[in-house]
């Protein structure tokens, strides 16, 4: 795996592990628990995780390297930038509709489910070469196209995102003690 590339990844898998350690570490109760109506539980933040991981793997999967001209590469390098400023701020935004958690299974289901997604992820990751790092590979829904280390990039700050989710849920006043 390209150096750049792994390095990145492997800062993913810490902030995963760091992650669903917070979930894993809480009772059941506390994992299903809804700190208002509407919002969702420690175990739908990590499905929503999951499921919107294996979308961009399958997305990345499909999608052609586009050949990134100098202005391109300027571009997703803002696009980069802003996303990563936003996912770091406080704002909230609606997921989209495709990565809504829904039909939740059991917290040990999602575990594996992400594990699997990660281990195909790796593998993909691994078919990099150092002239395909600014390649164009997703567009973010928002944000637009970016490359591969920026969209690993993305991932680490959207698991981080939601691990503030996480504190403000186990914050909640009504938060179950065991």
């Amino acid at each position: 795996m390209v150096e750049k590339i792994k390095k990145a990844f492997l800062n993913s898998e810490k902030i995963r592990f760091e992650f669903m350690d917070t979930i894993s570490s809480s009772s059941g109760e506390q994992q299903n628990f809804h700190p208002e109506e509407n919002a969702w539980s420690m175990r739908e933040v990590a499905w929503h995780l999951a499921i919107a991981e294996r979308q961009i793997l399958r997305y990345l999967q499909k999608r052609p390297l586009k050949k990134a001209s100098v202005f391109d590469k300027a571009k997703t390098h803002v696009r980069s930038f802003l996303l990563s400023r936003f996912m770091r701020s406080e704002r909230k935004v609606s997921a989209p509709k495709f990565t809504q958690p829904e039909n939740v299974p059991a917290w040990e289901e999602i575990q594996s489910h992400w594990q699997q997604t990660r281990t195909e992820l790796e593998g993909y990751l691994s078919g990099y070469t150092n002239d395909q790092l600014s390649d164009i590979v997703f567009k973010h829904p928002r944000a637009g196209e970016i490359n591969i280390t920026q969209t690993i990039g993305f991932l680490s700050d959207h698991i981080h995102h939601h691990q503030r989710q996480l504190r403000r849920i186990k914050e909640n006043s009504g938060f179950p003690t065991t």
